[in-house]
């Protein structure tokens, strides 16, 4: 019979007795550094992207190396300075980021590990060669999984304008050769619900909010049809809902905890995003 313990270096007790420890081979395994990363991304993303044109894989470093430098500054700007090892070097102006996203009792889910990135990379090996052949879009997909994956998950909006601010200075310092235009055009929304296909393939709405009304439109009228009648303003904040939801819904394992005031509209937006993924009765 073996034994395998872990312990967590920033939570718990730190104490082992001697007696217990003896029968162990400890290991300390920290934080990979950003170069370990990048080689483990690269890695996965290469073999996905063997059968896209050269221009996507051409631009999957810079990819890689913006991913990276956005989840390092949320994780880094997430932990204690007690903890850094070596303490994160952000210039005195921007001071306030490094204790943005400190988790408290009010913000005790801002726990940022490997686990937030991996998530954001799952949405890029939903990409497939038909439809993805622009650098461009490989990008704003990465930008949209991000926002998906640490945006939601911030309790105000002074913690949101400050990930983008992250996530603006890293777009610029590693996707800066593509177009600022177009990688930054609004709305950037990407779900599997864009065409009618049964593949349900990952797609950009890539006619804006006009495109996405008409989609969830006829998708409210065919719920209705079926079930009790939801009478809903499908306002631009709503549908954005709608396809955050979807994503989870449509997700592995995926799980969300919708927070706001009573009548606010999770549980209809729920169940017309379950509709959408699972149309049948």
């Amino acid at each position: 019979m073996s034994y395998v313990g872990a312990m967590n270096p920033t939570a718990g007790s730190f104490f082992i007795i001697d007696r217990m420890q003896r029968h162990f081979a400890t290991m300390a395994t920290p934080f990979p550094e950003a170069e370990v990363l990048r080689n483990i991304y690269t890695c996965i993303m290469e073999g996905h992207l063997q059968v896209f044109n050269s221009e996507m894989r051409d631009a999957l470093p810079s990819v890689i190396n913006a991913a990276v430098g956005t989840h390092q500054a949320i994780a880094d700007a997430s932990t204690p300075t007690r903890t850094r090892t070596p303490p994160l070097p952000l210039p005195l102006p921007h001071q306030a980021i490094a204790d943005a996203f400190l988790p408290t009792a009010i913000k005790f889910h801002y726990q940022w590990n490997l686990r937030a990135m991996a998530n954001a990379f799952n949405g890029l090996v939903s990409m497939n060669p038909v439809s993805y052949k622009s650098p461009v879009v490989m990008a704003r997909l990465w930008m949209h999984e991000t926002r998906r994956v640490y945006a939601d998950r911030m309790v105000n909006q002074t913690d949101v304008d400050k990930f983008e601010e992250i996530l603006s200075k890293s777009a610029k310092t590693h996707l800066g050769e593509m177009p600022a235009e177009e990688l930054n055009e609004e709305p950037n929304l990407f779900a599997s619900f864009v065409t009618d296909d049964d593949a349900k393939f990952y797609l950009p709405f890539t006619k804006g909010w006009g495109q996405l009304s008409e989609i969830l439109e006829a998708k409210l009228y065919e719920y209705n049809e079926t079930y009790a009648q939801m009478n809903l303003v499908l306002f631009n904040a709503a549908m954005e809902h709608i396809v955050r939801i979807s994503r989870i819904i449509g997700s592995p394992r995926g799980n969300a905890m919708l927070v706001g005031v009573g009548g606010s509209g999770k549980q209809s937006l729920t169940k017309l995003a379950s509709f959408i993924g699972n149309p049948y009765p």
